[in-house]
């Protein structure tokens, strides 16, 4: 058993937790991506292929699956890999995991973040009783799932250094890696990994590794703020229990005391 934890290599980047696994992996050919959503027993529950075209360029072939009340599939190669075991994981001492995917590909990747369940439910204190900077991380660490029209749709992990979401909907699919921090003029995050509106992986995935930096002086009291790949979403407003950030395109996010 993997102990939990986040695991980061050049070309994946690996986050186990009691009841969900998520990976995010580049092919060999360095162009195709995909992230998966597995089970505690290593089945496949969600899936997202992405492919730049040849003749096209920024054009991208979604491929997808999602295992809920209704299965979300984009063909049915897709479907058929759901409730399957894409991939085997073990342990190379302490520091390492290998990863080996039945497509043949195997990877390497080294502990950045070990903790235990409980780490991720953390005393979680009023804006009265501590910052607001440090009420936005104990606030947004934890594993949590995804609901969309009362239909599973995905999940969100918040570490101490790292957040993660796998969220698929009829509409709409958004996998992502990315380092954050926080502090009392908001929170912003550096996506090392996205399957959205574009996709790409950072050339060397192992930068996710080092702290964040970033500059208070780019958050905008009323509006999200984009500085390459990293976006600032300033606070809004705060009560004891309630801290609402400028996120991006007008939208407010509620960030609530557990």
């Amino acid at each position: 058993m993997i102990p939990y934890g986040v695991y980061i290599g050049k070309d994946i980047e690996v986050v186990c937790t009691d009841r969900f696994i998520l990976i995010y992996r580049r092919y060999p050919d360095e162009r195709r991506l995909e992230s998966l959503l597995l089970n505690s027993e290593l089945k496949c529950v969600g899936i997202c292929r992405t492919t730049p075209t040849e003749l096209h360029p920024g054009e991208i072939i979604w491929e997808h699956a999602l295992l809920a009340e209704r299965v979300l599939a984009s063909s049915d190669e897709m479907r058929a890999l759901l409730h399957t075991e894409p991939l085997t994981m073990i342990a190379d001492g302490d520091e390492t995991i290998s990863v080996k995917l039945a497509d043949g590909t195997d990877y390497s990747a080294k502990v950045h973040e070990r903790f235990s369940m409980d780490d991720l439910k953390p005393h979680s204190p009023t804006t009265n009783e501590a910052g607001v900077g440090e009420c936005l991380r104990k606030w947004n660490v934890g594993l949590r799932e995804l609901v969309f029209g009362d239909r599973f749709c995905g999940i969100t992990v918040n570490t101490w250094k790292h957040m993660y979401i796998f969220e698929m909907t009829q509409g709409s699919i958004y996998c992502r890696a990315a380092r954050y921090a926080t502090c009392d003029k908001g929170m912003v995050f550096d996506q090392n990994f996205r399957q959205g509106v574009e996709a790409y992986m950072i050339e060397d995935n192992r930068v996710a590794m080092n702290a964040l930096e970033y500059d208070e002086r780019l958050f905008n009291v009323d509006a999200c703020v984009w500085n390459e790949k990293s976006v600032y979403w300033s606070t809004a407003s705060v009560s004891d229990t309630l801290t609402e950030l400028h996120g991006c395109q007008g939208a407010i996010y509620k960030m609530v005391k557990p």
